[in-house]
C-alpha cells in the first residue's frame, strides 16, 4: 500500500475532524480529557488496517498527529 493511500484510508475511517493536513501528516486537536482515548483509537485503526503510519504527540498541548512512516 503506498503512503498516500494509507493516509486516505485512515482519514476515511477515523471519525475526528482534523485541524491541519500536510502531504505526509494529519493533525488532530481534541479536548485534553479525550487525548489518550483518541490516540488509542487512532493507533488501533493503524494496527487493524496495517497502515504504514505512526501516531505521535508533542510534549505539550492537546494535539496529536498521524504521520507516514518513511520507507515502510
Amino acid at each position: 500500500m503506498n503512503q498516500s493511500t494509507a493516509l486516505d484510508t485512515f482519514r476515511l475511517h477515523y471519525p475526528l475532524i482534523r485541524v491541519r493536513q500536510y502531504p505526509d501528516m494529519l493533525v488532530y486537536k481534541v479536548p485534553p480529557t479525550q487525548l489518550r482515548d483518541s490516540m488509542s483509537a487512532a493507533r488501533a485503526l493503524v494496527r487493524s488496517f496495517e497502515l504504514p503510519l505512526q501516531v505521535e504527540r508533542p510534549e505539550q498541548g492537546n494535539t496529536f498527529w498521524v504521520k507516514e512512516v518513511p520507507n515502510a
